[in-house]
């Protein structure tokens, strides 16, 4: 059942309540502000609210529940703060942790816990829904629990549980004892450091029955005593073995989960993405200092992707810094593996003079080369990033041995590199002298699905090969790869294209529209629209047959017919879909005159959320005047995004670069406040307040409104707040 909760009782975990008064503290510094700069400082303090908030609760969501009845029950929570922490969570994952954590309250807690699984609370919605069944195992806990009890029986009900009865030894199989005594320096007290970590690996994750039992019941051996050290020393959580309570004795286990809080708490936040994006918008004399910070915050998190987001940084910075930092990257590269590697150079190759891309294209060559790659689309993408005049400066000796190993590698799948951009010509023919021979011989499904990226860079005499090999399929196999019906179609003679229309025969009513469609493309771009227009109408749903048309007009270039394909009468899902179509043949387009007409067709059915998408993606088309004229309907749409409760603000995200200021601070009123954060709402990506995490992809939308109206120098006071931020 679902219920609103309009007076939801404050939160009671500390520092969720302490971080959300600052959050309010600066609210009320944004409303007061008397000026800009007064302005930037108190949204840079909203955001780092935010971020506090949300590191609290993303802490909390990862506790795995039966850690959290652990903590309760070895006395590192007490079962009261156990409760308050779930005011950082939704209500299904609170649900969850009630569960688990029923069996292990006090009776004088079972009431209150009640009351959280009955009733909505801080950060609930009209979303919030009652289990049923955890209320039905409260009530019958609270029923059992007896209030005069005295205390040692309830004490006596958390003691850490029994040690289990050693299982019989296997005949001929080593005890644990001397399976460790193997990992000893002969004379000394001291582990082999050949053997011992495969042991603490085996005790971690395998330890057998017998031998976790052998472990737990002898409490006098030196050698378990120095394992227990060493277990503990790791590093690794060992709070869910199924051991750990026989093992170790309460005192080791209550500092090993305070150890496992203590990482979890340390857990950081990405800011390296919205660093670079700082960078971006500061001028250069402040850009520097931005762009180090990026570069420390992305070297301290050190993972195996850290060169390739480094190589974003080199095209930002000059002299000594890219040079420092161009040897940063090598080092790292040195270890990578040849995917991390490859990606790394494709990502410098944006930010390349011409002698340093063609040095680093040999080096990625090869690396493919002696080194190989099963990650095909990894090489796809490098090679689609080498410039025609970086490859005129190489010759065949450098480029033929990386295609050769791709041979081995992707089995004929390295024929679809056939379609790269600026291949020289010589090695597109070989890449198909020695691919499409062995596509062919692949099974029907994936000859459609490589042929429909490849026929048109094929010579004459391979597409006719190709060709001749898709023309024998029967018309099962066709539908089933729908989206390559167009593709080859468009590269039929007319002869195959009859045979083609006839193979496939009547649509299926439950079938893909797209076959059709692919179909009437091919004839409409031979200026047979008739024919096209025969084939559309075989389509029998409306709305398919809708899309279809719109396929066709973008495919033949026709501004009138993609127009009039914008039928209103259509649901809006797929009016939706026929506009998202068009809006992107306009922007491929660049035609003004057909930008603001499509920009006209904007309207019902499309919601508030969608008309501002398609005037944001239309808008750097549009005229001064067509501007203006639309600036009302901008304005309405936005009013009715702020009003809608089940909102999408990634509209107001996408339009925002072309509002006022005054209609900007009216949005970070409504959406950027504590008042205005409900943590259940917050969980989905479209809300404002997830847009103000820098690690979100929308977060560059947040910086404009930071950079609009508090200007530069909050965005530095921002980057300074997310350099402090710890990103392990």
């Amino acid at each position: 059942m679902a219920a609103s909760n309009p007076d939801r009782r404050p939160p009671v975990f500390l520092p969720l309540l302490d971080a959300l008064d600052f959050w309010h503290r600066a609210d009320e510094a944004f409303l007061a502000e008397r000026s800009c700069v007064e302005r930037g400082l108190a949204m840079t303090k909203q955001l780092q609210a935010r971020c506090v908030v949300y590191r609290l609760s993303e802490i909390e969501l990862l506790i795995e529940h039966p850690l959290r009845a652990m903590l309760v029950e070895e006395g590192i929570w007490s079962p009261h703060e156990a409760l308050d922490r779930l005011d950082l969570v939704d209500f299904a994952a609170r649900h969850n942790a009630l569960c688990a954590l029923a069996p292990v309250l006090p009776p004088e807690c079972l009431r209150r816990a009640l009351d959280m699984a009955s009733r909505p609370g801080f950060g609930d919605d009209e979303r919030w829904e009652i289990d049923r069944e955890l209320v039905e195992v409260l009530n019958e806990r609270m029923s059992r629990a007896k209030e005069h009890e005295p205390r040692a029986a309830q004490e006596a009900s958390l003691a850490p549980r029994g040690v289990t009865p050693s299982p019989a030894a296997e005949p001929g199989k080593p005890t644990l004892a001397r399976i460790l005594l193997a990992c000893r320096a002969k004379g000394r007290d001291e582990w082999l450091e050949s053997s011992f970590p495969r042991a603490l690996e085996y005790v971690v994750n395998d330890l057998e029955p017998q031998h976790a039992a052998e472990f737990a019941q002898d409490r006098t051996n030196p050698l378990f005593a120095d394992l227990r050290r060493a277990l503990l020393a790791s590093g690794r959580e060992l709070w869910s073995r199924p051991w750990f309570r026989q093992v170790f004795d309460a005192e080791e286990r209550r500092g090993h989960l305070r150890h496992v809080l203590e990482r979890r708490e340390r857990r950081g936040v990405l800011c390296f993405d919205a660093l670079l994006e700082i960078a971006t918008r500061l001028r250069p004399t402040h850009r520097a200092t931005v762009l180090r910070s990026a570069i420390a915050h992305r070297e301290a998190r050190g993972d195996e992707r850290a060169p390739v987001d480094l190589a974003r940084v080199v095209g930002l910075v000059e002299g000594e810094e890219r040079a420092a930092l161009l040897a940063r990257i090598e080092a790292w590269l040195d270890e990578a593996e040849t995917e991390e590697r490859l990606s790394t150079l494709t990502t410098l190759m944006s930010a390349a003079t011409p002698a340093e891309a063609v040095d680093w294209v040999r080096r990625g060559l090869g690396w493919i080369a002696t080194e190989g790659t099963e990650q095909w689309s990894d090489v796809e993408t490098f090679f689609e990033a080498i410039a025609a005049s970086t490859w005129a400066a190489l010759v065949r000796t450098e480029w033929e041995p990386a295609l050769q190993a791709g041979g081995r590698n992707w089995d004929s799948y390295d024929v679809r590199l056939v379609a790269v951009s600026h291949l020289p010509e010589e090695a597109r023919r070989l890449l198909e002298e020695r691919g499409l021979p062995a596509l062919l011989e692949k099974d029907a499904y994936t000859r459609l699905v490589t042929g429909k990226m490849i026929v048109h860079a094929l010579s004459w005499a391979g597409r006719a090969q190709l060709i001749a090999s898709l023309l024998s399929l029967d018309a099962v196999t066709w539908r089933e790869a729908a989206s390559a019906v167009g593709p080859i179609a468009r590269h039929l003679d007319d002869a195959a294209l009859e045979r083609l229309c006839r193979t496939l025969g009547e649509p299926n009513p439950e079938g893909n529209w797209r076959v059709e469609a692919g179909l009437a493309e091919a004839w409409a771009a031979r200026g047979m629209h008739d024919r096209a227009a025969v084939i559309l109408e075989r389509i029998t749903d409306d709305e398919d047959r809708a899309e279809a048309r719109m396929a066709v007009a973008i495919a033949a270039g026709d501004a009138r017919a993609v127009l009039s394909s914008l039928d209103r009468s259509l649901s809006r899902p797929v009016y939706r879909d026929v506009m998202d179509a068009a809006l992107r043949w306009a922007s491929e387009r660049r035609d003004s005159t057909w930008a603001e007409a499509l920009a006209a067709c904007v309207d019902e059915p499309l919601s508030a959320s969608d008309r501002l998408h398609a005037w944001a993606a239309l808008w750097p088309l549009l005229s001064a005047h067509a501007r203006s004229h639309l600036a009302p309907k901008v304005e309405r749409a936005v009013d009715d995004v702020l009003a809608d409760d089940d909102r999408q603000d990634d509209a107001l995200c996408a339009i925002a670069e072309v509002l006022s200021e005054l209609r900007l601070i009216g949005i970070w009123k409504t959406r950027a406040t504590a008042s205005s954060y409900r943590h259940a709402l917050a969980l989905f990506e479209d809300r404002f307040c997830e847009f103000m995490l820098p690690d979100n992809h929308r977060h560059s939308c947040v910086l404009h409104f930071v950079q609009a109206l508090g200007g530069e120098r909050a965005l530095l006071e921002h980057a300074s707040n997310l350099a402090s931020i710890s990103p392990a």
